[in-house]
């Protein structure tokens, strides 16, 4: 099942990706409550069937509002930054959307949705190449989520994975480089000797490096977006208030203009700790 609804929204909720539950969920203090728990050896072993539907099935039947995908009309985007679960302080994407989620007592009613993603992540990256090509205000299916997957080293890894349609019609990637760059890429640390888990967090900056110019991109058409439904009259009161809070949370750089905002994340690209995976 997905939310989805066009209509104004009356309640907001918080969502995230987890990759132990290779789905988007829905926060809540059941979902808090069960994923606060799982044991540090399960959260670094990552996603695995078994673990992930043992999981899914608890969050459920705690009471946790969950799914798999989100549907409706995207009208909020920012990248601010938050604490995650090991108290590191991260970059994350925020997407806001028109949906539709169920009360307690399972009736769906209208509800605008702020998804957050860690940028320096696979999944985050590949959700904001689709989201250049993507437009505000427009019938949107957002889907998230994980399968496991044979590495070029002969282990099986949790892969995963984007999903963004809009109007039924699959939204395609605007890739930051070509895949034979980066297998070049790839070859060459082999050669200097470079484990499998230093290869990926050297591909993740390099892809994350060459994405920043795409956040600027997608930023100026959500402010294009805000300012047309503003002249047209619409009601964007939650997606106003999430802007506010965003604003007043920030840091004095985050603060600075886009151009400025974005040299300060080019410094930041050799943090290694903020590109560790965020599994909860």
């Amino acid at each position: 099942m997905a939310f989805g609804s066009h209509k104004a929204s009356s309640d907001t909720y918080n969502a995230k990706y987890s990759k132990l539950l290779g789905q988007i969920y829905l926060e809540s203090e059941a979902a808090k409550s069960v994923l606060g728990a799982v044991p540090d050896e399960v959260k670094r072993a990552g996603f695995n069937d078994k673990t992930s539907r043992d999981l899914r099935k608890q969050i459920q039947d705690g009471g946790g509002l969950f799914d798999g995908s989100l549907e409706g009309k995207i009208t909020y985007f920012a990248v601010n930054k938050g604490i995650d679960a090991k108290g590191i302080e991260r970059e994350y994407i925020k997407v806001g959307m028109r949906t539709e989620v169920p009360n307690a007592k399972g009736e769906l009613k209208p509800a605008t949705v702020f998804l957050s993603v860690p940028l320096k992540s696979d999944e985050g990256l590949s959700l904001m190449h689709k989201l250049v090509n993507a437009q505000f205000g427009e019938d949107t299916k957002l889907s998230m989520f994980a399968q496991m997957k044979e590495g070029k080293d002969g282990r099986m890894y949790g892969n995963h994975t984007v999903g963004l349609k809009q109007n039924g019609e699959t939204v395609k990637p605007v890739l930051p480089f070509p895949n034979e760059e980066r297998e070049a890429m790839r070859a060459k640390l082999k050669s200097e000797g470079e484990d499998n888990e230093d290869i990926r967090k050297e591909l993740l900056k390099a892809e994350y490096k060459k994405t920043l110019p795409q956040i600027e991109v997608v930023t100026q058409r959500f402010e294009s977006y805000r300012e047309e439904r503003k002249a047209a009259g619409e009601d964007h009161g939650h997606e106003d208030a999430e802007g506010a809070a965003d604003r007043q949370s920030a840091s004095q750089e985050e603060g600075l203009p886009n151009e400025a905002a974005a040299q300060d994340r080019q410094k930041a690209v050799g943090d290694d700790m903020s590109f560790n995976d965020d599994m909860i």
